[in-house]
Formats: C-alpha cells, sequence, structure tokens
C-alpha cells in the first residue's frame, strides 16, 4: 500500500521473480472511446500470444501501455474505468501477467513488467468494485485482493513493496499509480527497456512541478511535498537534506532547485487525495 512498509500477507509468495498536449500530466489528455479502440488494435497487432509458459518471458511494454487510457487532472477519464474493463484485450492482458515469466531477466526488464504490471492490475481492482479512498477499502485495495503476477499470488502491496521497490529505483514511486487523485496520472504509453530512464525522468519531473502535487515557497522556506516523500523517505535519501537533493535535479524553477540543493527548505507534507482518479460504476 502507498504510505506502508507492511509485509505481505503468507499466501503471497516471490519465487520466479527477482526481488498535441505535451502538459499531459498538468493539463492531462482524455482520451476518447477512439482512442480505446485504437490502442487495443494495436496490442493485438503487437502481443505473439497470450497463452504463455512460465519459461518464456513476457515483455508487457509490447502488449499495451494502460496510459492509452490515462487519468485526466482534476478531471474523469471520457469513458472511464467501465470502458476500459469492457475491452477483452484487457482481460487478456490480466492474463498474460499472470503467465509471463522473470526468471533471468535483466533488471531494467523487470522494473519495465512489474510497473507495468501494478498499473494494470491497479485498474483490475477497480474494475473489481475495489476503492483505496477508505480505510477498510485501502485494506481490500492494497492487501486482501490477489493477483497472479509472474505465476505468483500476490497483493498491490507486496508487488510495489516486496518486488518493486526493492529493486532500488526510487522513480517508480512517479510511475506506479494506485487509481487515486493524488497519484501521478499513467503515462499515454508503456514502459519500455529502451526508454525506461527517459519515461522515469519525464514522469518525476512533471510530478514535481505539478503544484497539485508538490508546492515550494522560497521566502518562507517551505517545502509541502507529496506525501510519498514522507511515506517512502528511506528511497530518496536518509535525511530531509537529501531528499532536498533528489527533487532539486527535477524543478523547473532555478532559484527554488538552488534552495533545495542546499537544503533550505523546512518540508511539510500535503494531504492525499485518495478519491479515484477516474470514474467506475463498479462497487463491491
Amino acid at each position: 500500500m502507498r504510505g506502508t512498509h507492511v509485509a505481505p500477507m503468507h499466501a503471497e509468495t516471490s519465487s520466479g521473480i527477482h526481488a498535441n498536449k505535451q502538459e499531459y500530466l498538468l493539463k492531462a489528455r482524455c482520451w476518447t472511446i477512439d482512442d480505446l479502440q485504437a490502442s487495443v488494435h494495436e496490442l493485438r497487432a503487437h502481443h505473439v500470444g497470450f497463452q504463455r509458459s512460465r519459461a518464456t518471458p513476457l515483455r508487457l511494454d509490447r502488449l499495451v501501455g494502460l496510459g492509452r487510457y490515462p487519468s485526466c487532472a482534476r478531471r474523469t477519464w471520457r469513458g472511464g474505468y467501465d470502458a476500459i474493463g469492457s475491452e477483452p484485450a484487457f482481460a487478456e492482458t490480466v492474463e498474460a501477467i499472470g503467465a509471463a515469466s522473470l526468471d533471468g531477466e535483466e533488471r531494467t526488464d523487470q522494473l519495465v513488467f512489474l510497473i507495468n504490471a501494478y498499473n494494470v492490475l491497479a485498474v483490475q481492482g477497480i474494475l473489481n468494485g475495489r476503492s483505496p479512498k477508505s480505510a477498510f477499502g485501502k485494506l481490500k485495495f492494497f492487501y486482501r485482493d490477489k493477483y497472479r503476477v509472474a505465476g505468483d499470488v500476490i497483493s498491490l502491496n507486496a508487488l510495489e513493496n516486496k518486488l518493486i521497490r526493492p529493486l532500488g529505483e526510487p522513480r517508480i514511486h512517479f510511475a506506479i499509480v494506485c487509481a487515486s487523485s493524488s497519484c501521478p496520472p499513467l503515462r499515454s504509453e508503456a514502459y519500455t527497456a529502451v526508454r525506461l530512464d527517459e519515461q522515469l525522468d519525464d514522469n518525476t519531473r512533471r510530478f514535481l512541478n505539478d503544484s497539485s502535487k508538490n508546492r515550494f515557497d522560497v521566502s518562507k522556506g517551505e517545502a509541502r511535498l507529496s506525501k510519498i516523500f514522507k511515506w517512502f523517505a528511506e528511497d530518496f535519501g536518509t535525511t530531509d537534506a537529501a531528499v532536498q537533493r533528489f527533487i532539486a535535479d527535477y524543478v523547473d524553477d532555478e532559484t527554488v532547485a538552488e534552495s533545495l540543493a542546499a537544503g533550505h527548505f523546512k518540508i511539510n507534507h500535503l494531504a492525499y487525495d485518495w478519491s479515484l482518479n477516474g470514474t467506475s460504476t463498479a462497487r463491491k
């Protein structure tokens, strides 16, 4: 779960897995049903068979970019989650995630697969009627619901904290999306091994320069950051100064960046908006 470090339930295992609108994050593009259909056709044109043995690695980025159905900042999806769930290709993608294998895969390929898988399965959770908005909703959405990932049965919490985070890439926090308004939006493309570094840099820069997620007041010496930096502070450094140095590399305002690099800000955190980042009629 976002904001926790709780170990997965006993039923979860990790064997087999080694642990144009260019401002789309600030003014996110809302895809139409035609866009959705086009992405499904692209998926079907690229996939080479969903029925894989565990011995065969599956490159999820070759199947679908879930950001083809991006959340729209401060707005809702046109068609929403229900439009995604109505597409047979989405169910096939979920099945493919479970049938894949990451045995022997390089770190970058693992990151690509697991980030894409997390985003697909978070959408599946919403389609299952879950929502992380309430405390009980978080329990079901992040912990109780289990999914097959590369042959193992795990929760979203375990997928993030036991498989993705141990790979040592802090920028994943701006790539995995748990369906909430304070999360980063989904990209309009899948993550790929060739472009992963570029994609993660872009996500991080856009997230940190979004004033609804992070705010910097040089005159007061105050930085009001996303709670992601509180919950996962250790991923960005062991001190507030280390967190600020990480952020400084991505902030566009040069004055703010200089103050961050020097560790001049007092850090506080914004409230996290757990409301759904789209629309869905599914409820349980």
